[in-house]
């Protein structure tokens, strides 16, 4: 019984202490699908994701915006020398909208969008999970979803060329964890934590050719519950003989929860060098410093995980857009240097945290000034992972390796 209630605390840690399922890019919507680089947009209600200070450039009325990104992937974890693992789960709803309303020198905006992951890997005969349980677990499976919401205000200064922007930020984020053991023992464990943050914009756009779009937001403390539960049956045995039958069990290992949301500031360069054409140059720094993620009072054992000190990550991105008649084609690319370190990956091995350097391309149909049609697809290149330099038969390394497409639709309205 106490190897099963140790692999129930595992899974638990593992909700806790996990990466972004996608261990993905702060924002996901259809526009940045189509083109990563959207820290310095002034021209669609998109501004109200990247840059809400520079939702005053737009003209008078109410704006709307829905999407859904799809992802595709294929994650591997080879653990040598005992195998290779994979996980293909499509992440097919991943919903962004942007509202805002405009008038005069101010702007009041909505917006919901799933940050850092939002979706499943589900991995069978999981290889990095071998020592648990006497090497008996069929499948793995993690789940997870990151939703923010935002509202807040803007308003600009000096003829629209100096512009603020102030609001709250919400997140819920939502985990969960199941392993498959021998005789259909089931292990499942749930986190559901909450936080908020207010954020500051800025946008400086001394002419039409040129503007600068600055938002930070701190980090952001959510709290919550987590609990792990095991039902089913399984046996202890001696030499192969089973000897005690263990009824259906409950178990709450931990109730109290704290993690960290990483505060972040960007910066976004827009240029309009030609007519119909603008240029964006982006940059988002995020703020790690030491995040806690704990359990305490639970009735099987105190436990507390706190990882170490993770260096800072950060995005640069260079994105293109062009007026063609009623069609804007767009380009860009985005390169994100993540924590993933060999230490680090070490501890969550089901998603390990790799860079990745990615091409977006797409293009908005515009008929008339009320109506806009988003499509992209994007491709991330990830970097190959690794825990350790050891080679076997000396040591165990793991190797990871992720390959990502996304595809992005969405509609816009002007009123």
């Amino acid at each position: 019984m106490k190897k099963f209630i140790g692999l129930g605390v595992f899974l638990l840690a593992m909700t806790l202490a996990s990466a972004d399922v996608f261990a993905w890019y702060s924002h996901r919507g259809v526009e940045w699908v189509k083109d990563p680089s959207r820290d310095a947009t002034i021209d669609s209600v998109d501004a109200a994701q990247y840059n809400p200070a520079g939702l005053v450039q737009l003209a008078d009325g109410f704006y709307g915006f829905i999407g859904n990104t799809f992802t595709f992937k294929t994650y591997s974890v080879t653990m040598q020398p005992l195998g290779t693992s994979t996980d293909s789960t499509p992440a097919l709803l991943s919903p962004n909208i942007s509202l805002a309303y405009v008038l005069g020198n101010g702007a009041l905006f909505f917006t919901y969008d799933v940050i850092g992951g939002g979706g499943t890997v589900s991995y069978e005969n999981p290889v990095f999970l071998a020592g648990l349980a006497g090497g008996a677990i069929s499948r793995a499976t993690l789940y997870e979803a990151k939703q923010a919401l935002t509202i807040g205000v803007s308003y600009g200064l000096f003829n629209k060329m100096l512009s603020f922007s102030t609001g709250i930020r919400y997140i819920i984020h939502d985990k969960e964890a199941t392993a498959k053991v021998q005789n259909d023992l089931i292990v499942h464990a749930t986190a559901q934590l909450t936080g908020w943050a207010p954020f500051l914009g800025i946008n400086i756009q001394p002419n039409r050719m040129f503007n600068v779009g600055i938002v930070f937001q701190p980090t952001i403390r959510k709290r919550g519950s987590g609990h792990d539960h095991i039902s089913g049956q399984s046996y202890d045995t001696a030499n192969g003989v089973p000897l005690t039958s263990l009824i259906p069990t409950t178990l709450t290992v931990a109730d109290k929860n704290d993690e960290y949301e990483n505060g972040y500031l960007s910066i976004g360069l827009g240029l309009r060098p030609i007519d119909n054409l603008t240029v964006q140059l982006s940059f988002q720094w995020d703020f790690q410093g030491q995040r806690w993620y704990g359990a305490a009072n639970g009735p099987v054992t105190a436990m507390t995980i706190e990882n170490m000190h993770k260096r800072n990550e950060y995005e640069i991105a260079l994105g293109f857009e062009y007026t063609l008649g009623l069609i804007r084609p767009s380009l860009g690319f985005i390169w994100d240097r993540t924590d993933g370190t060999s230490s680090s990956n070490a501890t969550m091995p089901w998603d390990p945290d790799i860079s990745s350097f990615s091409v977006g391309l797409g293009f908005s149909i515009v008929p008339n000034d009320t109506l806009r049609i988003d499509v992209g697809v994007l491709k991330a290149f990830y970097s190959t992972g690794f825990t350790s330099s050891v080679q076997p038969p000396n040591g165990v390394q793991m190797v990871y390796r992720k390959d990502v497409w996304q595809v992005a639709i969405g509609i816009g309205v002007h009123i």
